[in-house]
């Protein structure tokens, strides 16, 4: 089919995408019910699907399937205004090290980067990798066809951070790394990371003024972001005159990354945690979704039994439904600040090295009440 032809088809396919009100991170349906849907060959759908992966409107994950990363219509999409591209186009590898179930949280910060860059300027490729096997040569294009930047997220160890500085290309990092690793970057790169030492200590001292005397964390794995997070925990205790040791961090994986963590085991580690509840009167984690559904299975009462603060990438509605305090790190706002900088990296100047810190929003909500008389702040 021609160029018109796969343009007609991926028109028909941002229609569908509005019609059924889809969001972004949300997964289209297989290539073989999209065909019969569209009434065409696979062999055209493919191509049209290619067509919108480059206009920044679909993310296609090898084993996964296809995801929307970005809203069809945009201003600056090729579907809704055909004018010509420019002749250079910068390309980016947006590099994924984490679990594909957190794709959403991804599309979100890919979709920041886009509002700023622009399709027709800036092309988005997406990277997903295995966490363990770490990153293979062979998943990555012939030299010549190398992005120009990458813009790397999720739970990267150091000995990624060391393959990228050897690509000799500009780098965005987003997300916290181990301080072991700043030694070996000799190229330019930006680090955006949230504070999470910082808002941990923060959330764990609110939950103290509010009464709460047996706060306790659940984190996914021992990668240094979560160990920041535990390092907040622990300062804040220490600031109250409390030894850290006496207080319970759960965690569902010891391995240093994501991984694919089955969903029995994180439920099995879950209902450890809960069945441990007497140790423990609030709760601070990211895997609220487990805990609320073992809470349900259990009988037990949020903020009854415990106080619960859910650690989120973006604006939730069920969990503003059912009133639970959030822990809140906006990944659009992430995508935003991050586009923002490209520019700056674009001239491959080694000294060019920035670290900025993004700030975490507390939403007090009625998952997090006074206890024992203590004042609401």
């Amino acid at each position: 089919m021609n160029g018109n032809g796969n343009n007609h088809i991926a028109e028909m396919i941002c229609r569908l995408v509005k019609d059924a009100h889809q969001e972004v991170g949300q997964p289209l349906p297989s290539e073989r019910v999209l065909a019969t849907q569209l009434g065409c060959s696979r062999t055209s759908l493919r191509a049209a699907l290619a067509q919108l992966e480059r206009q920044g409107i679909l993310g296609r994950f090898h084993g996964k399937g296809t995801f929307l990363v970005g809203q069809p219509g945009e201003p600056s999409s090729p579907v809704s205004n055909p004018a010509a591209a420019p002749e250079r186009i910068v390309n980016i590898g947006f590099c994924v090290m984490n679990s594909p179930e957190l794709v959403d949280a991804y599309a979100k910060l890919a979709m920041g980067m886009r509002s700023v860059l622009g399709n027709r300027t800036h092309l988005i490729n997406f990277m997903l990798f295995n966490l363990r096997q770490g990153i293979s040569e062979q998943e990555f294009p012939a030299p010549a066809n190398m992005p120009d930047l990458f813009v790397v997220t999720g739970d990267y160890t150091s000995a990624d951070i060391v393959w990228f500085a050897k690509q000799r290309k500009p780098v965005i990092f987003l997300g916290h790394w181990g301080d072991a690793a700043k030694c070996a970057i000799k190229i330019p790169y930006l680090q955006l990371y949230h504070d999470h030492r910082a808002d941990y200590a923060r959330v764990t001292e609110y939950l103290w003024s509010l009464g709460y005397r047996k706060p306790a964390m659940l984190i996914a794995t021992k990668h240094h972001a979560y160990m920041e997070r535990y390092k907040g925990f622990c300062d804040a205790l220490r600031n109250l005159g409390q030894e850290p040791s006496q207080f319970k961090c759960f965690t569902i994986d010891t391995h240093e990354t994501h991984g694919q963590v089955s969903q029995a085991k994180r439920r099995a580690v879950v209902e450890q945690v809960l069945q441990a509840r007497g140790q423990f009167d609030a709760l601070i984690t990211g895997a609220y979704v487990d805990v609320l559904g073992a809470a349900r299975r259990h009988h037990l009462d949020i903020p009854g039994d415990f106080a619960l603060v859910a650690e989120t990438f973006g604006h939730n509605a069920f969990i503003e439904e059912l009133g639970i305090t959030e822990l809140r790190a906006d990944h659009y706002t992430f995508g935003l600040l991050a586009g923002q900088q490209v520019g700056k990296l674009s001239n491959y100047d080694a000294a060019n090295q920035t670290h900025i810190s993004v700030p975490v929003e507390l939403i007090v909500r009625d998952s997090t009440p006074p206890k024992g008389g203590a004042v609401k702040k």
